[in-house]
């Protein structure tokens, strides 16, 4: 009795552990798959009827490449004859990953497509025939899963948390360029530097001019209040006026007392027209001396002596180099006017293509600190105003320089900028956003991703660049989706020690 009681366990034991293991070695199968608004890489094992197989479906939004964090997911089995099955969930303790558990009732091929809803996104991924096998018997087992050679794995974890895209090669419409250095000027005829054209003292209006501030044509900016003696600064004159004041006073107390002594019978009347005198002479003094002082405390026009500082053309103040009540030297700098609505750029071409430049058509420049790139095209926005045909002979290079309309006004003036001159026909290629070029040691390479989380580094040539894209001319495809923002980051995810493996379990 105990023998056959042992042998039954024995059997149980045996049982469960062939089911169990079966049920942890079902194949795993991966589907990436992209819509309009989002990107889904999930993982699951193979589907079985009875079974539950948990889904982890990684959901990116493709408006920034970020995790998706609200809403939820529906998974539908469909087709094959049979009802719909639907399985949901909503987000997991994981940002960005949904675990619907999905529980199959019939078996036989049937469509998979998950559904993703938030208040803001929706979106249908379908993922086309899955298997449902009847058991787990007749369910495929795993295999031993090897990276492929040169799969580079870069997680959807890491992607999330750092500045990461990805596009579809596709074909444009590119032009033929030269490359070159730049600089925004503004026009010769469209900027302008006041000087000072006497010494004298600084006198700003009530309307103070201030870096940046519009102006129009005439406005008054400034007054100079020349200099007119040795003595003539604000703290001599202020003295000037106080001593004059006090010698006026002095001079009046002694008229009124020669009248009282003169109308007493003490003093004579000659000594009286002498005191008489003293006090109009100093009075006058004390007045002029008045005057002198208010001409450097009174704005800038009101006073009738003071040398006024009109802008000479209509546009912003770019620079200022004095203060309101400052000292100034005949030619000294006080403002620099700029007209904004026109800037110039001057590109310098290297000697080598000097050939080339009796082609240009137009051009484009980026400047440090702008995403956009700037185009001038001449006749719709601006002009080419000089090409020139003397080289420099220090920089071996050419001028060239072409003015913007109405550029815009963020753009600082003598703002370094990276050029590209127009200088041949339109033509339509492949091509990929010039982000997603990585210099690996002197080769052009680029990352396609074959996967939701796994890369494939590919060496490609390179054509025509316009427009922040570059022609790929061999080694990409019109379906392959490549990095075109953080490639550099997967470069040092494939060459790093301890790289991510794929297959992870999350």
């Amino acid at each position: 009795m105990k023998s056959s009681s042992l042998l039954l366990l024995i059997c149980l034991v045996l049982a469960l552990q062939v089911n169990g293991a079966n049920a942890a070695e079902r194949e795993a199968l991966a589907y990436t798959d992209y819509t309009e608004n989002s990107e889904l890489f999930v993982e699951f094992k193979v589907l079985v009827v009875g079974e539950a197989s948990s889904f982890a479906a990684h959901l990116t939004k493709l408006a920034d490449f970020k995790a998706l964090t609200e809403g939820k997911v529906i998974v539908t089995l469909s087709g094959g004859g049979q009802a719909d099955e639907n399985f949901e969930a909503g987000p997991s303790e994981n940002p960005g990953i949904f675990r619907p558990v999905v529980k199959p009732v019939h078996a036989g091929e049937r469509q998979v497509s998950v559904t993703v809803q938030t208040p803001k996104l929706n979106s249908v991924h379908r993922l086309g025939p899955v298997q449902v096998y009847p058991d787990l018997q007749s369910a495929p087992k795993a295999k031993e899963e090897a990276k492929a050679p040169g799969e580079i794995s870069f997680l959807k974890e890491q992607q999330w948390q750092v500045a990461f895209a990805t596009s579809v090669v596709q074909r444009k419409t590119l032009r033929a360029s030269l490359p070159a250095t730049g600089v925004l000027h503004a026009p010769s005829n469209a900027e302008t530097t006041l000087t000072a054209p006497s010494a004298g003292i600084v006198i700003f209006p009530e309307q103070m001019p201030v870096v940046g501030h519009e102006v129009a044509r005439g406005q008054l900016l400034a007054s100079i209040v020349p200099r007119l003696a040795e003595r003539g600064d604000m703290a001599s004159l202020s003295e000037e006026a106080r001593k004059t004041q006090l010698r006026h006073d002095l001079a009046h107390k002694e008229h009124d007392r020669a009248k009282m002594l003169l109308d007493s019978g003490v003093m004579a009347e000659r000594q009286t027209l002498t005191a008489q005198t003293t006090h109009e002479l100093t009075h006058a003094e004390m007045e002029a001396a008045q005057k002198r002082l208010n001409q450097y405390r009174q704005p800038a026009g009101a006073s009738g002596s003071a040398i006024p500082l009109k802008a000479p053309l209509a546009g912003i103040i770019a620079q200022s180099f004095v203060s309101n009540g400052r000292y100034v030297e005949s030619g000294e700098k006080l403002f620099q006017v700029v007209d904004r609505n026109r800037l110039w750029l001057e590109a310098r071409v290297p000697e080598a293509d000097s050939a080339q430049l009796t082609q240009i058509s137009g051009a484009a420049f980026k400047v440090d600190g702008f995403d956009e790139i700037f185009e001038i095209n001449p006749g719709e926005n601006g002009r080419l105003v000089s090409l020139a045909t003397v080289i420099d002979p220090v920089h071996r290079t050419l001028p060239v320089i072409f003015e913007l309309d109405r550029p815009d006004p963020r753009l600082p003036l003598e703002s370094f900028a990276r050029v590209r001159l127009f200088t041949g026909q339109a033509t339509e290629a492949l091509a990929v956003p010039e982000s997603a070029l990585v210099d690996d040691n002197g080769l052009s390479v680029a990352f396609v991703q074959t996967g939701g989380e796994s890369f494939e580094r590919r060496l490609i040539k390179l054509g025509v660049r316009d427009a922040g894209f570059v022609e790929v001319k061999d080694g990409l495809a019109p379906t392959d989706r490549v990095v075109s923002q953080g490639a550099y980051l997967v470069y040092l995810a494939a060459t790093a020690p301890g790289a991510a493996v794929h297959g992870h379990v999350h």
